[in-house]
């Protein structure tokens, strides 16, 4: 058996098999805290959550949790409203934000243990990851919609028109 270690901050994917980035690895108890920063009170979004962010004090990045409910918005600099925040990233623990208002029910997710995508029923800038059935919400970056055919938020679904409310 040969052993190696992924390059920079790449995590092990265990499903693909290769080094990736560590919100897709899937490695939730490894995370690289302590790299220089430039500036101290400079602030970073966290590549894999909503609720979190780094601030650079004394020349180390510190991982900082939001306040319950609130997402760190990126465009404003600090924690906001989960809602208006804008994070791209799970929705999960705000379903509120990603609630069909079409009055068609929500997809429920079969037991599988590899991610299975599904469309949101109202909106095409959410879409729904299921794994091991256990649906998360996830909202597609701006300017992006999420693609069927693809089962990628892309630049070309932004063409299609939302899904009509009834």
């Amino acid at each position: 058996m040969t052993w190696s270690r992924c390059p920079g901050d790449l995590h092990f994917n265990e499903v693909t098999r290769t080094c990736d980035h560590p919100c897709r690895a899937g490695c939730k108890d490894r995370r690289e805290i302590g790299a220089c920063c430039p500036a101290d009170g400079e602030v970073y979004e966290d590549p894999c959550t909503c609720d979190m962010y780094y601030l650079c004090t004394n020349g180390i990045k510190e991982l900082v949790k939001c306040e319950d409910g609130l997402q760190y918005n990126n465009t404003l600099g600090r924690c906001d409203n989960s809602c208006s925040g804008g994070c791209p990233k799970l929705f999960a623990g705000n379903p509120e934000c990603c609630a069909s208002t079409s009055g068609k029910p929500e997809p429920q997710c079969p037991a599988t243990t590899y991610p299975i995508f599904l469309p949101h029923p109202s909106s095409s800038q959410f879409f729904y990851k299921c794994v091991n059935g256990v649906r998360s919400c996830i909202r597609c970056p701006l300017q992006r919609r999420w693609n069927t055919d693809t089962d990628t938020c892309d630049e070309t679904a932004c063409s299609r028109p939302e899904t009509p409310f009834y």
